[in-house]
């Protein structure tokens, strides 16, 4: 019985690790793509920026 528990929770340990795992390769795509967008709005305000200036002088 003891044994069976313990093999129960060793493959449940497995499985939540392999869930983690997934969730955590999710998490670092979704970083990467929000550092995409954020070099984007960057280089948009410096092209704005850039126009601005060409417009005033």
């Amino acid at each position: 019985m003891l044994k069976r528990t313990l093999t129960l929770n060793c493959r449940l340990l497995s499985t939540m690790n392999s869930v983690l795992l997934e969730i955590q390769g999710l998490l670092q795509v979704n970083y990467m793509v929000l550092l995409a967008i954020e070099s984007i709005l960057q280089m948009r305000r410096i092209i704005l920026a850039c126009r601005a200036k060409l417009f005033f002088f």
